[in-house]
């Protein structure tokens, strides 16, 4: 089965179906998929911390806030947050 495509085409979203002819498609794959779990995990952590700030500010706990919130969230985008910019 060979994939062909219309020469005008554009991938708004998605793979190009050129990788799968290729003969690395596996490895450009297995990296893609760790690169896409890598921000979808970092985002997820990222939203727990701002809902937990969010926490803080409503129950008035402004200790939690700046000893707790901005130390957590300062380690994870700078131990994490530069893979998902790289």
């Amino acid at each position: 089965h060979k994939v062909s495509l219309r020469p005008d085409c554009v991938y708004p979203f998605g793979i190009d179906h050129g990788w799968y002819e290729v003969g690395n498609h596996l490895d450009f794959m297995n990296s893609m998929k760790m690169k896409l779990s890598v921000i979808v995990g970092v985002s997820h952590m990222t939203l727990g911390i701002i809902l937990k700030a969010v926490n803080t500010k409503y129950f008035y706990k402004s200790l939690e806030f700046f000893f707790e919130f901005i130390p957590q969230l300062t380690l994870l985008l700078v131990t994490f947050g530069y893979m998902n910019f790289l």
